[in-house]
């Protein structure tokens, strides 16, 4: 595991680590070109980046609804969420039938 936690996905442009904090679920989105700020991204870059955002919002989401869900079906919530994303395939942890219970 890297020091800030452990990386859940990644591609070319950026990466999602699940921390190391003393609570589940947080995650951070990580670019991996340094820039000053979000608004310093080209404007594809920038939507990129939140399609990530929004696509990591949305397993999160699955995963600790409450609900028994599979590591497949909150993978597919959260391909859902990342609609225009050019078909890279998510990897999440673990078995895609493993069920999930909060």
């Amino acid at each position: 595991m890297a020091p800030g936690g452990a990386v859940g996905w990644r591609d070319e442009r950026c990466r999602v680590v699940v921390a190391a904090e003393p609570f589940a679920g947080f995650c951070r989105v990580v670019w991996n070109a340094h820039v000053r700020e979000m608004t310093d991204l080209e404007p594809d870059d920038r939507a990129h980046l939140m399609r990530v955002v929004f696509a990591t919002e949305a397993a999160l989401r699955a995963l600790f609804d409450g609900s028994d869900v599979t590591i497949g079906e909150a993978l597919l919530r959260a391909k859902a969420a990342a609609s225009g994303e050019d078909g890279r395939t998510w990897i999440l942890f673990g078995d895609p039938a493993t069920r999930l219970r909060r």
